[in-house]
């Protein structure tokens, strides 16, 4: 998450797949890079304690959400074997760790299944949503036509613009409430799940009913972060109950796929996923996913209107 280190780790493996140590005498070396390629910090990866094989780099904390590039490099056997780990910040948690911790039948896990659980779940919440329901950074680029209201083809619910041009001339720069080292947050309380944004004071558009400013025709370019500051309270139940599905079905009787169970006495039937309006065949996580999910992104958007 921003403002503070982020440690990744590195597995080196050998053709069979398994983790071997670098070798002697060598060094495993990590560069970072941001979102447009820019280089941020490189330095030395370092063994992850007693775990031969798996290397660790802390990356200094960053003040700006945006998906980071970890490559390492070692040697084995004389030759150079490189990989490369992506980071992508975010602001938060959709729920916190703490929180979900709680649940009797997740408390149970080991920390490791744990963790990887409830990151199976949120990735499934968030690509069934179409949207992210927590800050992340994003790198856009796209054709507009002139408009009076900017749109960032497929980013919903804009919050902040890191960086913006138009045939690679900044557009941030004089526009009121921009300051170099924040970017601009978006103001725009008329126009509902980020369909257009305005920036600051323009002219009032009496159409619209809102202040705008112009923006002409061109190539667009931009960072910017986008998403939900907080967690409504049944998106974070659906990431609970998808999180104890995840964690209980390894231990069903019941095979995974099965949609009805019959016995002797009784015939049982499951809900399972079928279609747009049952993506996970768990209704209370359904009916929360079908009440938040946005639209599919129009096929002939062009940026603007």
């Amino acid at each position: 998450m921003a403002g503070r280190p982020i440690n990744v780790r590195w597995r080196l493996e050998d053709e069979s797949g398994d983790l071997v140590a670098a070798d002697v005498g060598t060094a495993v070396t990590a560069v970072v890079v941001d979102g447009s390629g820019a280089q941020l910090v490189t330095g030395q990866a370092l063994q992850d304690g007693a775990n031969a094989g798996v290397y660790l780099f802390s990356v200094p904390p960053q003040s700006r959400l945006d998906l980071l590039s970890v490559t390492f490099a070692g040697t084995l056997g004389g030759q150079t074997v490189t990989g490369t780990e992506q980071v992508q910040l975010v602001d938060r948690r959709v729920v916190p760790l703490s929180v979900l911790r709680q649940d009797q039948a997740l408390s149970a896990l080991p920390l490791l299944d744990f963790l990887r659980i409830v990151d199976a779940a949120e990735d499934a919440i968030t690509n069934a949503l179409r949207f992210s329901p927590v800050l992340m950074g994003e790198r856009a680029e796209w054709r507009s036509r002139e408009c009076v209201r900017l749109f960032v083809p497929g980013i919903y619910y804009l919050h902040q613009i890191y960086a913006l041009t138009r045939n690679d001339q900044d557009q941030l720069t004089g526009l009121p409430g921009s300051d170099p080292a924040q970017g601009v947050h978006v103001r725009d309380e008329a126009i509902e799940r980020g369909y257009g944004y305005n920036f600051g004071t323009g002219y009032y558009d009496p159409i619209l009913g809102v202040y705008a400013v112009p923006w002409l025709p061109g190539v667009y370019k931009g960072w910017v972060c986008h998403g939900w500051t907080e967690t409504p309270a049944d998106l974070a139940k659906a990431v609970l109950l998808l999180a104890r599905h995840l964690a209980q079905t390894g231990a069903t009787a019941y095979p995974d796929r099965a949609t009805r169970i019959m016995t002797e006495q009784s015939e049982i039937w499951f809900s399972t996923p079928n279609g747009a309006d049952r993506p996970f065949g768990l209704p209370e996580v359904d009916g929360v996913i079908v009440r938040y999910r946005v639209p599919e992104p129009l096929a002939d958007d062009r940026g603007a209107f």
